[in-house]
């Protein structure tokens, strides 16, 4: 009620309460609902985020970069997503292109109660990855986004596979832009250690484009995008696409996802036939706990130094508020500090 009042007073954009509930799960503060350090997160947070559409994405969608992966999950039960970053060209594709694709993928995936309340992983698959797929804009603003300053959301592990022997220092660059309790979530591994972090049999539902993938990514992305497509028609019927600032016209992201749940659990629509495996991704979970705050699984997080062959150190001392939009913007252009005093050589 609180933030209601708030919301009222400063002419915030008006969010529901299970949108609140999002940025107080994504704000914590050692275990604890943090009232400021949500409502500050509030305050920044940019309202188009919310209201990206499937119609602006779907020719980066189409590309493969980016993507939810239907049955895929972390042993601690996260649904994942994934990304061949090998597919992203900075001098090709603008910055703000595949961090709207990131953004997008996320909030669809919170559709689902238990992503809200458990969080979500990541897997990025860097076979092919060269220098020329690499920018440090590019790299922190992508790093912010998995840190939940992009979406309210909370990635509970993080998977570079089949890094480049090269990797090192990209990490180097990489980890100041990193909170040391993210910092736990991040596993450098080969391919063959995949069945550590994911549920037996994920062979089944991992993108062909990795060697042991056995489901067609060409298959998935379309069916995403050609499901999104219907449920966001529907949708946008009922005036959930609404970009009015009038305080009779705001419809938050939490609005849209019981719109979605309610479409795809009871009314379906023959395209989403085609598309049954998101019409499932996107039931809730019955058993979920709504009031509980997501907690990083054990069994992901408690051996930081098994990957020590490949990076030395994924621990740090920078401070826990560094997850919470950091860094100094200019213009278009968010650079973090440690990047910024860096020497010019270091810096690219």
């Amino acid at each position: 009620q609180r933030w209601k009042d708030r919301i009222v007073k400063t002419g915030c954009f008006d969010y529901s309460r299970e949108m609140i509930l999002r940025f107080a799960r994504n704000t914590t503060q050692k275990g604890r609902f943090s009232e400021e350090r949500a409502w500050k997160a509030m305050k920044k947070f940019k309202k188009r985020n919310m209201m990206l559409s499937v119609h602006q994405l779907e020719q980066q969608l189409l590309s493969k970069t980016l993507f939810p992966v239907p049955g895929l999950k972390s042993l601690g039960g996260h649904d994942m997503f994934y990304m061949r970053p090998s597919r992203y060209f900075p001098k090709q594709t603008k910055t703000k292109t595949v961090i709207d694709n990131l953004a997008y993928v996320m909030n669809t995936m919170l559709e689902k109660e238990h992503c809200c309340t458990e969080g979500i992983g990541f897997v990025a698959c860097m076979d092919n990855w060269k220098f020329e797929n690499f920018e440090v804009n590019y790299c922190y603003q992508f790093m912010m986004g998995l840190q939940g300053c992009v979406v309210p959301v909370q990635v509970q592990l993080f998977l570079i596979v089949n890094p480049p022997s090269w990797f090192g220092a990209i990490w180097r660059i990489m980890k100041p832009m990193l909170a040391p309790s993210f910092r736990k979530k991040v596993k450098m591994i080969p391919e063959s250690r995949l069945g550590k972090y994911l549920q037996a049999g994920f062979e089944m539902f991992l993108p062909d484009d990795m060697r042991t993938g056995e489901a067609s990514t060409d298959s998935m992305v379309s069916d995403f995008v050609t499901f999104r497509h219907s449920v966001e028609t529907r949708i946008k019927t009922r005036g959930c696409f609404s970009d009015s600032g009038s305080n009779s016209d705001r419809v938050s992201l939490s609005e849209r996802s019981t719109t979605v749940s309610g479409e795809t659990n009871n009314d379906q629509h023959p395209q989403d036939v085609l598309s049954f495996r998101w019409n499932s991704s996107l039931a809730s979970s019955a058993g979920s706990n709504s009031g509980s705050v997501p907690q990083a699984s054990r069994s992901e997080n408690e051996d930081n130094n098994d990957d020590a062959s490949i990076h030395c150190d994924i621990h740090g001392d920078l401070d826990d508020d560094f997850s919470v939009l950091t860094g100094d913007t200019r213009g278009d252009r968010v650079v973090p500090a440690a990047v910024e005093r860096a020497p010019r050589a270091t810096r690219g």
